[in-house]
């Protein structure tokens, strides 16, 4: 069984992902995403082991 990476999506328009840094998670854009959002699809995507995303 394989889990999948946590992710959030918010706002339409052109498809913008966002990957944060290693020590970091989805949540270091909670104050960026709102603002994004209003002209983007965007998908803000925690990597595996952070967060709560899985190993």
């Amino acid at each position: 069984m394989h889990s999948r990476p946590s992710y959030r999506r918010t706002g339409s328009g052109e498809p913008l992902p966002l990957l944060h840094g290693i020590g970091a998670t989805m949540d270091d854009f909670s104050t960026l995403v709102p603002h994004l959002a209003e002209h983007f699809d965007v998908l803000n995507a925690e990597l595996p082991g952070h967060g709560s995303s899985p190993k």
